[in-house]
């Protein structure tokens, strides 16, 4: 059931009912820009654009009954600032808080597994993040231009692609040992960045992993955390790493002559 001025929804097909309960889930029946305060008594799904562009809405208490916030939940509710999502939340969907730039902090749930695709992103307010460890499955740019994201906590080694691109308030990462991989453009355009400490067992990074060879200042090395500068040479990276660049700039070189039908294996 919910609770708010000018609250509209059904939990079931009937038509015209100002609050119902449901055991499954919840939407909004009709768009309000007026609502404010919203108190969720008992669902366990917040239901594709449930709240949708509601730009007056600040302060949402969700129930602990609560297992998935589905797509466009939350999405362009500029004013949320007060609120908390429950651990029992599993499944956070695309876009589900997508532009919510009033929201300063985020505590993941520590039970989530699913993070879609832009879901955070564009949350100008954030300043830090846990990655929860339960967390398998992220979908591209979930805190993408984020730009007072500064600080980032890692209890996962699942990444997802561009999830921190232009991020630009990142000046240091240190990614820990359970990071396999940086997906492809993880931390693009993080022009911010300084300083970064590779874990020892990373085996891979993406296109446009981390930044863009245009750092400003020193970085770590994976494994003997020795401190390089900006003019560092080729010769002093890592084996595996200098084969990646190698690979990715041949089949760059490959792309453009072949565009231009003058390449020969």
């Amino acid at each position: 059931m919910i609770a708010g001025t000018e609250a509209y929804y059904v939990g079931s097909p009937a038509a015209n009912n100002k609050a119902r309960n449901s055991n499954t889930s919840m939407y909004i029946r009709y768009h309000s820009t007026k609502l404010r305060d919203v108190t969720i008594l008992s669902e366990t799904n917040i239901s594709v654009g449930a709240f949708m562009n509601f730009t007056s809405l600040e302060t949402i208490k969700l129930p602990n009954t609560l297992e998935t916030i589905e797509a466009y939940a939350f999405f362009g509710c500029t004013k949320l600032l007060d609120f908390v999502i429950p651990d029992t939340i599993t499944k956070i969907g695309n876009y589900s808080y997508y532009n919510c730039d009033s929201i300063t902090q985020i505590d993941l749930p520590t039970q989530l597994s699913e993070l879609g695709n832009f879901a955070f992103a564009e949350c100008d307010g954030i300043t830090s993040i846990v990655v929860p460890d339960t967390l398998q499955a992220i979908g591209s740019p979930s805190f993408s231009n984020c730009k007072k994201l500064s600080t980032i906590t890692f209890n996962s080694g699942y990444l997802g692609e561009y999830m921190f691109s232009n991020c630009t308030a990142i000046t240091e990462l240190e990614i820990p040992d359970i990071v396999p991989t940086l997906p492809e453009g993880c931390f693009y355009k993080c022009t911010g960045l300084e300083k970064i400490n590779f874990p020892a067992g990373l085996k891979e990074i993406g296109y446009q992993g981390y930044f863009t060879f245009e750092a400003r200042s020193s970085f770590l090395s994976a494994d003997k955390r020795r401190e390089y500068t900006a003019d560092t040479r080729i010769s002093q990276i890592s084996l595996d790493l200098r084969i990646q660049e190698e690979r990715l700039l041949y089949e760059i070189g490959k792309y453009i002559l072949t565009s231009y039908d003058c390449f020969e294996e």
